[in-house]
């Protein structure tokens, strides 16, 4: 009897969850679930007399479920989005979202965001100066000039923080290609000192008419200096770089032309015999047509002796050994260095020229192989050391006794 009863349940608990999954499946014959394909405008209502409002966000997301029939006419405009502002006042608010529909059998399933933080605040009215502004671009080879407004000045209506935090009024016109004057409406727009729009304002007039005239320019860039060198120095001397300066001028002409302009050459520098830097101002070849910044530039040409090499056996010495220790060996104690300088500076010079010393600061007694380097060599001016040989010494120190 008991596994008859209990058999029974179990066929009761399936005949309910099959009622269930049947009823689900009949209230959604027919039904779509679906996402709004625009936003849908946040509206304002029951604001307080004598304030403004600002918000995080100007539309919301829908997300509904209406029968299919239904859907062939839904549209953002059969939905109304709005936060109520009923009985507040100022201070900042996190408020729910609230949407309504003009279709009855519309159910809202989801709205992002659910709830927007609004700030109340007394409302603020200033008139400011309105500027014309271009975006885009004119016509090749032509400029536009700022726009010219049929009103110059607009009052600006909005929460306190919001008008505040206003840097400029703009009424732009955005170029593509125009070469001739032309008419438009442009909107009025607010801009904070970022350059970003400021929303949450009523602007009034919030279009005015702008009048764009152009005028043909030439185009302006910026070249470098192409240096144009003739002779050799003196014998035993060498060219060891050149500068000049400025390094680019700038150049205006017509803009094919500019297009294939690279650089502007100099006129020649002539360094023939020189035995020390030459430093000469010089014009510019200038093309036909191109006008450039400088009718001359400085042009420097280092000039220096030819270099050689030569070597030398030095003396290797040990330097900061503490005062109880005594250096046992130093072996090898000599080095040989190839110098490389110009030919009068080593032949003026003997090996006494150069020290080589090894730290011994810290040492203790024992036996050490310590690396050699030329940057260890000290130099006269003018020479510096190539090479190094052995690459390493070996040290013994010991205890005095």
């Amino acid at each position: 009897m008991k596994e008859f009863i209990r058999k029974k349940w179990f066929l009761k608990v399936i005949a309910i969850l099959g009622a269930i999954v049947l009823w689900l499946y009949v209230a959604n014959v027919g039904y779509r679930t679906d996402n709004i394909d625009e936003d849908i405008p946040l509206e304002l209502h029951n604001i307080p007399f004598g304030y403004s409002v600002a918000k995080d966000i100007d539309a919301v997301k829908l997300k509904v479920r209406a029968p299919a029939a239904t859907w062939e006419n839904l549209s953002p405009d059969s939905f109304s989005a709005y936060l109520d502002l009923k009985g507040l006042e100022a201070g900042s608010y996190n408020l729910e979202v609230k949407v309504t529909s003009e279709e009855s059998d519309v159910q809202i399933v989801e709205k992002i965001p659910k709830r927007v933080n609004v700030r109340l605040e007394e409302t603020l009215t200033e008139t400011l100066p309105i500027n014309g502004e271009v975006t885009g671009s004119p016509g090749e080879n032509f400029k536009a000039f700022t726009p010219e407004l049929s009103v110059t000045e607009a009052t600006v209506i909005g929460p306190q923080s919001r008008v505040a935090g206003i840097d400029k009024l703009v009424a732009r016109v955005n170029l593509n290609g125009e070469t001739e004057e032309i008419d438009l409406n442009a909107e009025v727009i607010a801009l904070d000192v970022n350059g970003e729009e400021i929303s949450d304002l009523e602007i009034d007039p919030g279009v005015v008419e702008a009048r764009v005239s152009f005028e043909k320019e030439t185009s302006e860039g910026s070249v470098e200096i192409d240096i144009q060198i003739t002779g050799t120095p003196k014998d035993g001397y060498v060219e060891d770089g050149v500068t000049v300066s400025p390094e680019a001028v700038s150049v205006e002409g017509r803009a094919d032309d500019l297009t294939n302009l690279s650089y502007i050459q100099t006129e020649p520098v002539d360094i023939t015999g020189a035995d020390s830097n030459v430093v000469k101002n010089v014009g510019l070849v200038v093309p036909s047509g191109i006008t450039v910044s400088v009718s001359e530039v400085t042009v420097t040409v280092k000039i220096r002796e030819t270099e050689s090499t030569k070597n030398f056996d030095i003396d290797i010495r040990g330097e900061n050994l503490g005062q109880d220790l005594n250096l046992v060996t130093l072996e090898p104690n000599k080095a040989v260095i190839s110098a490389k300088g110009s030919p009068d500076a080593l032949n003026s010079i003997n090996y006494t020229a150069f020290g080589l010393k090894i730290d011994l600061t810290g040492k203790k007694a024992g036996t050490y192989d310590i690396p050699l380097s030329p940057s260890m060599v000290s130099t006269p001016d003018g020479v510096t050391v190539e090479s190094i040989n052995p690459g390493a010494v070996r040290v013994v120190i010991e205890k005095k006794k």
